[in-house]
C-alpha cells in the first residue's frame, strides 16, 4: 500500500541552505543598513533569517512586526528581543502561529500572555496557560534555591 501510494518515495525535506542573502543574514558581522535591505528582501527565508538574530535592532524588529508573510512575523514572535510594544501590536495578528510563538516566548509580558489565556485557538490558550503557570511558580523555586541551597543543583 505504502509503495504504491508514493507516500513512502517522498524525500525527508531538506534544512534551508540559503544563498548570498541568507549568509549574510545569518552572519553577525552583517551591519545595520544592510540587515536594513534584507528586511525587504523577497526571500521569506531570509526576513526569517533576520528577525532571528538575538541582536537585531529593535527597529528592525519591529520593521519585521508588520511583514505579510506569518512565518517572519512567527520569528519576530519568538524573538529574545521582544519588547512590550512589539509584542502588543503582534496580539493583534489573526495567524494563530504568531499567537502561540507569542505565548511561548519569555521575553513576552505577562499581561500580553493573560490576554492570550481568552484566544479562539485552543493551542494559543494552552501555550500561554502554560507560561502563566511557569511565571507564577518561578518565585515559590527561587525561595526553595535561597532556603535550602543545597537542594538545587546549578551548573
Amino acid at each position: 500500500m505504502l509503495a504504491t501510494s508514493g507516500i513512502a518515495l517522498s524525500p525527508p525535506p531538506q534544512p534551508y541552505r540559503g544563498g548570498r542573502e541568507w549568509l549574510e543574514a545569518t552572519d553577525p558581522r552583517t551591519d545595520f543598513s544592510r540587515l536594513l535591505e534584507l528586511t525587504t528582501s523577497s526571500d521569506v527565508q531570509v526576513r526569517m533569517a533576520v528577525a532571528s538574530r538575538p541582536t537585531l535592532q529593535m527597529g528592525l524588529l519591529a520593521t519585521l512586526a508588520f511583514d505579510t508573510h506569518p512565518d517572519v512575523r512567527v520569528a519576530v514572535a519568538g524573538s529574545v528581543r521582544l519588547n512590550p510594544v512589539v509584542a502588543e501590536v503582534l496580539l493583534a495578528d489573526r495567524d494563530w502561529r504568531v499567537l502561540r510563538a507569542l505565548a511561548h516566548n519569555s521575553a513576552t509580558p505577562q499581561v500580553i500572555i493573560e490576554a492570550l489565556c481568552g484566544a479562539k485557538r485552543p493551542e494559543v490558550r494552552r501555550a500561554a496557560r502554560r507560561h502563566l503557570t511557569q511565571i507564577e511558580s518561578a518565585p515559590a523555586q527561587r525561595h526553595v534555591a535561597n532556603t535550602f541551597p543545597i537542594l538545587v543543583q546549578r551548573p
